[in-house]
């Protein structure tokens, strides 16, 4: 749900650590991630261009039950944020997401959880 040719400054070098500005923006708009969930397992995440947000499950444990959702994306100053339909009870989530040195991506809520991390696919 990562290369490190993912995101690429000026200068052509890698932005490590945590995403702002137009980074942040190209690091999820169009983009497709896969990674661990919370619960186990493993889902992709695609992010459209036009701020829509599709969560498919591809391996999850028999004892949980983990549909496809659908939601909205957005970037809120320095934040990046989601809204699922039925993941996390249809909460919002905001937080910062971070390019980390062996090219994978991670969330961290605003409540302080760090989601596992996830690779880029495309």
């Amino acid at each position: 749900m990562a290369s490190l040719c993912g995101i690429i400054s000026a200068g052509a070098q890698p932005v490590l650590g945590q995403l702002t500005g137009p980074h942040l923006e190209a690091a999820i708009s169009g983009r497709v991630y896969e990674g661990p969930t919370r619960v186990g397992g493993k889902v992709r995440l695609t992010y459209g261009a036009d701020h829509t947000v599709r969560g498919d499950p591809l391996d999850v444990p028999a004892n949980q039950r983990i549909l496809t959702d659908f939601g909205r994306w957005e970037i809120l100053g320095d934040k990046f944020c989601t809204q699922m339909t039925m993941w996390v009870n249809g909460q919002k989530e905001c937080g910062t997401f971070v390019l980390r040195p062996d090219g994978s991506y991670q969330r961290v809520l605003d409540s302080g959880i760090a989601l596992p991390p996830v690779k880029r696919v495309n």
